[in-house]
């Protein structure tokens, strides 16, 4: 600021003031004048250094006030959760979490802000976010506080780093894992520097090396141990030339080694795996051009392996409509034929609510490419053919192949009767608890298997204390003894001496205290042919009829 412009500012502070009192205060006038432009000035040029900043931080970066008001985001933050800037700035920030974890957020800043304990501060924690389309994503979140005491003024810097395709692709190669290893095509992924992700057992066939264990490829190895010492030098060329020129996604002829130095003649079709617009690795699928009948040859044991398959298959178009089903998916879902499905909507599987959106679903995906049940495993209401609802778990995965439109594969697992044995298990726990009845259920050993909440009482003990340990624990020793002897005659011979009776006893209870019981052994054989006890526990005068003890019955009788 020159000299001139000081004056100025003085004489328009001046000129406000009385002339004596602008004669005494014009030297603190002045000084007030040239701190504030030289404020405003400073201002200006850290505010511009700030948004190069944040806007050349490559992490998704949100911006906070201490009431949870977003005040900033990068470029970065908005392509993962595809806002603009301007439809989040002025947005509490609950609009990026869960509904669940949103509903308690502005406690925890309150919280924050009176004590000043740091619990999730300064920390790297694994959370998951929502994206605005409502997918949600696994992120990663370091949050760091900024206190500006010049301005009186606090933020929280949020950064953040996507998981999703990280496990998705870990999900992807999991659930590709069986159907990879029984393709007759040999398949390599690679990451971006050319480590091994994954080696199909037909890859481990064809270059003789092992796939995992202490001498295995994946992630050990660089791919180039499977080419030539020249291919293998150009090799970091040969993947930026293939991203450049198109060579990715096109079948190429290129040599392999063997692990026993042999020349193998390859067609080699190179997928990369995306992440938004980078590569995040690359899938190599594989031809042994030694054969020249190979690919076909291996075309149809494909399809041989996906008829035969005891996993449920289906693939459907880039319309919905389904191409091939095989006969277990056909069954799952209670028809008789694949004709009366092939050629149809896959929406045909799916309940009114779910199907009449499908084919806006596989627009949208197309249109965005946001995957929302691609790469992943979710378990999802189905409909046979009755119209009967049933729970599935299904595995999609999209088809790239050359020359055709996209496909999708989807791997499914009925778990409705998964479902109905817990709900069975959670029953029959129910009816362990509110039984009256003191009983115990025992195997032909004599090994507990569980234990009504009433008898449980009744000895002392947990449940889990009885199950397991032999039904002994029970018994005097007197008569502890003599009960392997008493069950192999009885599983031996099958003449009833105390079975189906009424048994006066003296039991044991917690702490080697005996008391006398009634108790009424029912012998029960499963549908495998296994051979249960029952022991129901009385008290004296709650049964009329005959009754004997054992001591009556004379350990002779028993035996």
């Amino acid at each position: 600021m020159s000299d001139k412009d000081r004056s100025v500012l003085i004489d328009a502070s001046s000129s406000k003031l009385g002339r004596g009192e602008a004669h005494l205060t014009s030297a603190y006038v002045a000084a007030a004048c040239l701190r504030n432009v030289t404020e405003e000035v400073e201002s200006a040029i850290n505010s511009s250094a700030y948004n190069k900043i944040v806007e050349l931080t490559g992490a998704p970066l949100v911006i906070i006030n201490e009431r949870g008001i977003i005040e900033t985001c990068n470029a970065a933050l908005e392509e993962t959760y595809g806002y603009e800037s301007k439809e989040l700035i002025g947005r509490n920030v609950k609009a990026l979490m869960l509904p669940e974890v949103a509903a308690y957020h502005d406690g925890y800043l309150s919280t924050y802000l009176e004590t000043g304990v740091k619990k999730v501060l300064d920390q790297h924690r694994r959370v998951y976010s929502v994206t605005k389309n409502q997918r949600i994503i696994l992120t990663e979140l370091f949050v760091h506080e900024m206190v500006t005491p010049q301005l009186n003024k606090r933020n929280f810097y949020g950064f953040l780093r996507d998981l999703t395709q990280q496990l998705s692709l870990h999900q992807a190669f999991s659930l590709s894992d069986a159907i990879t290893d029984l393709s007759p095509v040999p398949i390599i992924a690679i990451d971006t520097k050319g480590t091994i992700l994954k080696f199909s057992a037909a890859s481990a066939k064809l270059f003789e090396y092992e796939a995992n264990g202490e001498n295995g490829v994946v992630g050990r190895k660089n791919v180039s141990i499977l080419m030539r010492p020249k291919d293998a030098a150009d090799h970091d060329q040969h993947l930026a030339r293939a991203k450049a020129k198109g060579f990715v996604g096109s079948a190429r002829k290129v040599v392999g080694v063997s692990r026993t130095g042999r020349l193998i003649s390859l067609e080699l079709t190179i997928s990369p795996v995306m992440h938004g617009t980078s590569v995040m690795s690359y899938v190599g699928f594989l031809r042994d051009m030694t054969d020249s009948d190979k690919l076909e040859s291996d075309r149809q044991l494909g399809r041989e392996i996906a008829a035969y398959s005891k996993q449920p298959i289906i693939v459907i178009d880039h319309k919905g409509i389904i191409e091939t089903i095989n006969r277990h998916a056909v069954n799952v879902f209670g028809y008789s034929s694949d004709r009366q499905m092939v050629g149809k909507n896959v929406a045909m599987l799916m309940p009114q609510d779910t199907g009449s959106l499908h084919d806006s679903f596989l627009k949208t995906y197309f249109r965005t490419r946001s995957k929302h049940a691609i790469d992943s495993i979710r378990t999802v209401q189905a409909v046979n053919r009755r119209g009967e609802l049933m729970t599935i778990d299904i595995g999609v995965r999209e088809l790239n192949i050359p020359g055709t439109d996209p496909k999708f594969l989807a791997f499914i697992h009925s778990v409705s009767e998964h479902v109905a044995r817990q709900e069975a298990l959670w029953f029959n726990d129910a009816l362990l608890a509110i039984s009256p009845l003191s009983f115990v259920l025992a195997d032909q050993t004599g090994r507990i298997i569980t234990a009504s909440d009433s008898c449980c009482q009744l000895f002392g003990y947990g449940r889990t204390e009885l199950v397991n340990n032999n039904v002994k624990m029970l018994m005097p020793p007197s008569v502890a003894a003599l009960h392997d002897t008493y069950l192999a005659n009885y599983i031996h011979s099958g003449v009833k001496k105390i079975i189906d009776m009424d048994v006066r006893f003296t039991a044991m209870r917690r702490g080697t205290i005996p008391f006398d019981i009634l108790v009424e052994l029912k012998d029960l054989i499963g549908k495998d042919g296994q051979r249960f006890f029952v022991a129901i526990f009385k008290e004296y005068g709650s049964v009329g009829g005959a009754m004997k003890s054992i001591h009556e019955l004379g350990a002779a009788q028993l035996v």
